[in-house]
């Protein structure tokens, strides 16, 4: 029998420590605890952060027209100038519309409630329902008027809603200002912006790569290219049918209709809601009211199906039920600022998604295509 040379074999290495694994649920709990109080900050932080989140899709959004000044010879900062006053003129020409035709329509806003809930009560009588739904105590003048008062608390209250989320006149004009010079100065300086945050997203453990970072930028572009285009749209067609049907007030709820296409189902719901009611409290043929109703329904059923998926493409390609979360959760730590952010979050949201390594459940819940290959296949 041949002895073995133990000369000749090799010299054991040094022991090393097993490595303990990971508690995959110690890890899910710190991500969730994380969330939480980064949801918590961002409640909490939301003067600060509606305007930063403001401009930051703006200079995403606009960031295309400024190159493309830019590569018509025009040095940075003047098409940074151009394209801002550009955006501050259209914001002013649409506010004042709105203003001066929302001021037309207050003054006839007591005659239209007065109608509005005399036909709620008849309706209530017929139908009998009046027997479980109480009318609601009326003035000492005018015994009969709950519903108008019920009716005028709803609008109080909704637009107290929606002016409180942005801190009153005093803070919407505030934070406007500070959200369009702070785009201003991420356009001007963006390839300096680029480099810093690429840097803080590898000190976080992501991978920042010129493909996804451009297709953040693309997809924001295109969102709010076609957005803009629909709303456009929206306000012209609807202002002109509007005023063929006779509905009063065609032109405000025109330009009501086109900007509430900025916040995904809920505006466009609210949008045939209020000229529909318009028309039936301002006491024309019955047939006004369906031929309005109907109108909003097939327009919304072209876009939603026809017209939006091929103009927006991939920018906006999410699961309605994802952007329905995102829209409540932006609208609850944001309150009515974040409605119309709720979109361009998510298409940051998976941008961010797309560079960070080991993230195949966050790929698959926003139906991200634009990973890496080499971060796929690490994931």
């Amino acid at each position: 029998m041949k002895k073995r040379d133990h000369a000749s074999e090799p010299a054991p290495g040094p022991i090393r420590p097993p490595v303990p694994r990971t508690d995959e649920g110690h890890w899910l709990a710190i991500r969730l605890i994380a969330a939480v109080l980064v949801t918590g900050a961002f409640a909490l932080l939301g003067p600060v952060m509606v305007p930063l989140a403001f401009a930051m899709v703006l200079a995403l959004a606009l960031s295309p027209l400024v190159d493309w000044l830019e590569s018509r010879h025009l040095h940075r900062p003047v098409a940074c100038v151009l394209v801002m006053l550009g955006l501050s003129l259209l914001i002013l020409v649409t506010a004042g519309l709105v203003i001066g035709q929302v001021g037309t329509l207050v003054q006839n806003l007591d005659q239209y409630l007065s109608r509005l809930g005399d036909l709620l009560d008849r309706v209530l009588q017929s139908t009998g329902l009046s027997r479980f739904i109480e009318q609601p105590e009326g003035t000492a003048e005018d015994p009969a008027s709950g519903w108008k008062i019920s009716l005028q608390n709803v609008i109080t209250t909704g637009l107290g809603w929606a002016m409180s989320g942005f801190g009153g006149l005093t803070g919407l004009l505030t934070g406007g200002i500070i959200a369009l010079t702070l785009s201003f100065y991420l356009l001007l300086g963006r390839v300096a912006w680029m480099s810093r945050m690429s840097e803080v997203m590898r000190n976080l453990g992501m991978r920042p790569r010129d493909r996804e970072l451009e297709a953040i930028r693309t997809d924001m572009a295109q969102y709010w290219r076609v957005l803009f285009l629909l709303c456009l749209v929206y306000a012209v067609l609807m202002s002109g049918m509007l005023m063929l049907i006779g509905v009063p007030n065609a032109l405000v709820w025109g330009l009501l209709t086109g900007l509430l296409e900025v916040v995904p189902f809920f505006g466009p719901v609210l949008a045939a809601v209020l000229p529909t009611l318009a028309a039936l409290g301002s006491g024309g043929p019955v047939w006004q009211p369906i031929a309005v109703l109907s109108i909003y329904l097939g327009l919304q059923l072209v876009e939603s199906n026809l017209i939006g998926p091929w103009l927006f493409g991939h920018s906006v390609n999410f699961d309605p039920v994802l952007i329905i979360i995102a829209i409540l959760f932006f609208g609850l730590i944001w309150g009515p600022a974040g409605l119309p952010l709720a979109v361009p979050m998510l298409i940051v949201v998976r941008g961010l998604i797309s560079i960070t390594p080991d993230t195949p459940s966050l790929d698959a819940l926003v139906e991200n295509d634009t990973r890496d290959p080499e971060l796929q296949a690490e994931s």
